[in-house]
């Protein structure tokens, strides 16, 4: 079933690497860094930044993911994001990927995501192989990574900073699910 996209809606984003790539991917997002900033964040970045910081990781090369839930219940939104969650671990697991790396939150809320992966085990939504660790964006910068085609995904479905989402479509797989 179509997601409603026209209120508020839940993104998460995964972007998939080789582990031996990473040391100089990590590197090369930190060249782009503006003078004096420690990571890059979609959300605090100016717009004429954004475009440029998708289009450098467009040439990276990457697969991407993105999983977006709607409509999002505003006392609920953690709903949305385990809904979002349990369908990009298992694109993840689909694409064989073996090692996820999550932006941490509060213990509780990175407890609530390990639940998640272990009912999803269950379930057999996905496989054992599957292991997910939790990282700071700025100890771990292949964070930013997924932080940006979140962004643009969002900002292009809201009618804002289209081109910024333009560099990474061909590269990015988008599903939109039904919360309802």
């Amino acid at each position: 079933q179509e997601a409603e996209f026209t209120g508020t809606f839940y993104v998460l984003a995964a972007s998939i690497a080789p582990l031996n790539l990473c040391t100089s991917i990590r590197e090369e997002l930190k060249d782009l860094l503006a003078k004096g900033s420690d990571r890059i964040h979609w959300k605090h970045e100016k717009p004429k930044r954004q475009e440029p910081f998708a289009s450098a990781i467009a040439h990276l090369g990457l697969s991407h993911i993105v999983v977006a839930a709607a409509p999002v219940n505003p006392r609920r939104p953690e709903r949305s994001r385990r809904i979002a969650m349990e369908r990009l671990f298992a694109e993840l697991d689909r694409k064989s990927v073996q090692h996820v790396w999550i932006e941490s939150r509060t213990n509780a809320d990175n407890g609530r995501d390990q639940a998640l992966l272990q009912a999803a085990r269950t379930k057999k939504i996905i496989s054992s192989r599957l292991r997910v660790d939790f990282a700071k964006p700025l100890d771990e910068p292949m964070l930013w990574l997924p932080d940006v085609v979140a962004g643009a995904y969002g900002y292009a479905r809201k009618g804002t900073n289209e081109k910024a989402w333009g560099a990474l479509r061909l590269s990015t797989t988008a599903i939109e699910l039904n919360t309802q």
